[in-house]
């Protein structure tokens, strides 16, 4: 889905290459040369060729394969790192009272593993200028997701087991809330805008497309990152201990119990 969205940003750009055509160079030459025949241009391009002859078509279909094989590999990187770290985010220190849990800033703990380093550790590495610009997208995609874990909190975790306990609260998962429920001052960071400026800080000088490419990955990215907040569930953070009134009283709200664990699915 990454992938496929930052194509479709940047096809919708409908970026000419070669940028400018001198079709008074097709008089010169003789009409029956193979490269001012026509050319056909490619269902996959991203590039679009200012002419329709065959050298102006072959130059979008090659160039456009090229950037089109660097946005699956990084999107591969980002969606692989990205994979690990759901598979091993815990919830720590959730500070549960009555039926309500509240978790604080950095009780999420995805163990880094959407760090910089270890995007970049999947990355297919093929050249120097693969590698400059996929540590760009690792290290702005690392960054913006370590401000928004850190920073990440949620006011209302439901703990039905909470709500009516006597003397502690006995071990109870909260009821399955969406991760979007939760806030961020990281979020921010998750912005398309902000994604391109930290992509483009880690490339000088620029190169020619860069505004076009990594607007392109950072539209695309925050876009995912939106729909996967919506659709994913914080579930079994287990509930635990406390203060709830003892017998003969009948069993009430639970005060300063403790939540750990569970996962993002």
């Amino acid at each position: 889905m990454l992938a496929q969205l930052a194509k479709a940003q940047y096809t919708a750009k409908a970026v000419s290459l070669p940028p400018s055509w001198d079709s008074g160079l097709e008089d010169q030459v003789n009409a029956k040369t193979p490269e001012f025949g026509p050319g056909v241009p490619k269902p996959t391009n991203i590039f679009v060729p200012p002419s329709p002859k065959k050298i102006a078509v072959d130059a979008a279909n090659a160039i456009s394969d090229g950037f089109n094989g660097f946005i699956d590999d990084v999107a591969a990187a980002v969606c692989g790192a990205w994979a690990n770290w759901q598979s091993a985010v815990k919830f720590v220190g959730v500070m549960i009272n009555g039926p309500i849990g509240i978790l604080p800033p950095a009780g999420m703990v995805g163990g880094g593993m959407m760090a910089t380093p270890m995007i970049m550790a999947q990355f297919n590495q093929k050249s120097a200028n693969y590698t400059l610009y996929g540590s760009a997208v690792a290290f702005a995609v690392g960054q913006a997701w370590t401000a928004w874990e850190l920073g990440y909190t949620n006011p209302a975790i439901p703990f039905p087991g909470g709500a009516a306990a006597s003397t502690t609260m006995p071990p109870s998962p909260n009821t399955p809330v969406p991760l979007a429920s939760g806030v961020s001052p990281g979020d921010a960071m998750m912005q398309a805008s902000s994604l391109k400026a930290l992509m483009a800080s880690q490339v000088a000088p620029p190169g020619p497309h860069d505004d076009e490419l990594f607007d392109s990955i950072a539209q695309a990215f925050a876009q995912v990152f939106m729909t996967w907040k919506g659709t994913s569930m914080i579930s079994n953070i287990m509930g635990v201990g406390g203060v709830a009134p003892p017998p003969p009283a009948p069993p009430g709200p639970v005060a300063g119990a403790v939540g750990n664990g569970g996962a993002v699915q």
